[in-house]
């Protein structure tokens, strides 16, 4: 099990790291906002080998993971999914999200929008 947080907690602070400032983050979300149930959800990084997973993520729902807060990183990650049949993969270099330096605990969504849409937030 605690390999598995390590891995995870690799993963997202891949996904954080693509801002103008470092800072800290003690969460990460996949938002499915799409009308489907989307599958086979990764994450990878591929700098580190590390990939998290979620085998399913309903309609308007999260697959979420709360943790202590770590500061983020400046890695490269791919998501992949299935939805509806078809399969996605997307590679988020950089977040375009300017980070005030004074808000040091964040939250990191990916939203999975329709027709492979990505977006990621960062607050």
């Amino acid at each position: 099990m605690k390999a598995l947080k390590n891995i995870i907690l690799i993963s997202i602070l891949a996904l954080a790291a693509c801002s103008h400032s470092l800072f800290t983050f003690h969460a990460m979300h996949i938002r499915n906002a799409t009308a489907s149930t989307i599958y086979d959800v990764k994450i990878k990084v591929h700098e580190t080998g590390s990939v998290i997973a979620c085998n399913y993520i309903l309609p308007d729902k999260d697959c979420a993971l709360s943790f202590n807060p770590r500061e983020s990183k400046g890695y490269a990650v791919e998501i992949s999914w299935q939805s509806d049949g078809v399969s996605y993969t997307k590679i988020i270099n950089q977040v375009n999200h300017e980070v005030q330096s004074s808000q040091t605990s964040k939250d990191v969504t990916i939203f999975i929008r329709p027709l492979g849409q990505i977006g990621v937030s960062i607050e």
